[in-house]
């Protein structure tokens, strides 16, 4: 992957680091997986990329309506946001944006 930077004498760029500058995403479907596991709920990897950006609780309510589950939708969604903040360290960065930070 390769980042083209707009032409221009800029001091900065700022990025939204989640997503951005760490990869989180896979992080986050590792932990939807987790905290589904127990309610047998199925999320398809596909459907996880298309609800990018989707509230984790619209998310459950999402599933519970696709896939006929009968997830609490708070708790379910509080769990895996849990889990996912144990995961934080796994975090790996996107080498393009850091090599950009490592260029200026």
């Amino acid at each position: 992957m390769k980042i083209e930077l707009p032409p221009g004498d800029f001091e900065a760029y700022i990025f939204d680091c989640d997503g951005t500058l760490a990869d989180t995403m896979p992080l986050h479907y590792q932990a939807w997986l987790t905290a589904l596991k127990s309610y047998n709920c199925a999320f398809p990897e596909a459907l996880f990329y298309e609800l990018g950006g989707v509230p984790t609780d619209r998310i459950v309510e999402i599933l519970n309506e696709r896939h006929g589950c009968s997830m609490p939708v708070r708790e379910t969604a509080i769990h895996k946001d849990e889990l996912f903040v144990q995961m934080i360290p796994q975090t790996l960065p996107i080498e393009p944006v850091v090599r950009i930070g490592a260029s200026v």
